[in-house]
């Protein structure tokens, strides 16, 4: 399993660096892009991190022009962090070709072994997430 992460983990690494965006970055513009906008203590729970390595994160993307940062209405403490109309495009093509090279990737194993292995990752997911929680 560690080899297995490693060999994707390097792939990631080299996909998205042709966009100039680490995996963390790219994992918080993937969040973002399902939500109107998050709070940055949400994003750190999500990512299992420090908010303060969130907050650098999130600064990075900020400098970019991919993610910009409103104060919440709710909690002045708080800000909301939302993707900008930049950062939604960079993470719509990132995303494309990462679900694309995710596909070649599993090409030698046949279609029903591959729907096995996705609902085998996603009980492993499932109860990982549960022992974390609980």
């Amino acid at each position: 399993m560690h080899d297995v992460y490693v060999a994707m983990d390097a792939m990631d690494r080299h996909l998205f660096a042709q966009f100039d965006l680490t995996q963390s970055q790219f994992r918080i513009l993937s969040l973002l892009s399902e939500v109107t906008s998050s709070q940055l203590t949400d994003l750190s729970e999500q990512l299992l991190c420090a908010r303060s390595t969130v907050t650098r994160l999130i600064d990075s993307l900020e400098q970019h022009g991919w993610v910009k940062r409103d104060g919440d209405s709710d909690d002045r403490r708080a800000q909301q962090v939302s993707l900008t109309h930049l950062g939604r495009s960079l993470w719509e093509e990132a995303n494309a070709l990462h679900l694309r090279t995710l596909e070649e990737r599993l090409t030698h194993l046949p279609a029903d072994e591959q729907v096995a292995l996705k609902c085998l990752l996603e009980k492993l997911r499932h109860s990982l997430s549960e022992q974390l929680v609980g």
